[in-house]
């Protein structure tokens, strides 16, 4: 059940990205949203910078792509298509703003999503600052305001979640006792 609900929440955080560049400042990258066909569909480009090393970058990876898929099979209407790009980063921070420059300059995308560290959201909503580029961090932290990175977008997963998840489980099976350990 939780897992239905963070689905829906990237589903969610991907429909806000469609319309961020419209109600920021217009397509930051113009040139990017290619009509692909005479029906006028247009892709929409998307950057996602994720640690493809960690069991966590695999999963939003894959989640991603879930999301989407399931978004444009249950909207056909829909004339806009999210094409996520994802690059390495290896878990490294200094890697991630290079790939995430490197899809700026090269894709032209029009969204970044993924950084999953502070130190890597610090960097690259400072990139999507001067680019004028949405960052969606999949990280919370408290130093960053939105009036200091106004295009940074912060997706923190609601911890409450997990533990409506875990009373779900425990009433389930009528424990009595529980040991939560972190």
């Amino acid at each position: 059940m939780a897992f239905m609900s963070y689905r829906k929440h990237i589903i969610v955080s991907f429909i806000l990205l469609v319309n961020i560049p419209y109600k920021l400042h217009g397509w930051s990258n113009q040139s990017a949203v290619v009509n692909m066909s005479s029906g006028n569909t247009y892709e929409i480009p998307i950057g996602v910078v994720l640690d493809m090393t960690s069991l966590c970058g695999q999963m939003i990876h894959s989640s991603i792509g879930m999301a989407i898929s399931d978004f444009y099979s249950l909207n056909n209407g829909y004339k806009t298509r999210l094409v996520p790009h994802t690059r390495d980063s290896e878990g490294n921070p200094l890697r991630a703003l290079s790939v995430a420059y490197d899809l700026l300059e090269n894709l032209k995308v029009q969204a970044i999503v993924g950084p999953e560290t502070p130190l890597e959201a610090k960097i690259l909503s400072n990139l999507g600052d001067k680019t004028k580029v949405p960052v969606l961090s999949l990280t919370a932290s408290p130093s960053f305001n939105s009036t200091a990175h106004p295009y940074l977008l912060q997706m923190a997963q609601d911890e409450t979640i997990e533990w409506k998840g875990l009373a779900a489980i425990v009433e389930t099976f009528k424990w009595t006792d529980v040991n939560p350990c972190s």
